[in-house]
């Protein structure tokens, strides 16, 4: 058991998960879609964490 887990992180896990929140990915035509996925992956590059 994870003895530093609080039920703040569960709520802020709950939230990240929760399906409404993709359910505006459904709005999207696919070519913005994939500029979006595409934004994301420069985003969240790992070499991101040099800066």
């Amino acid at each position: 058991m994870m003895k530093n887990w609080s039920t703040e992180h569960t709520k802020e896990i709950k939230s990240w998960l929760d399906i409404d929140t993709y359910r505006k990915f459904e709005e999207l035509t696919l070519i913005r879609f994939y500029h979006e996925l595409w934004a994301r992956t420069l985003f969240f590059k790992s070499y991101r964490e040099n800066f």
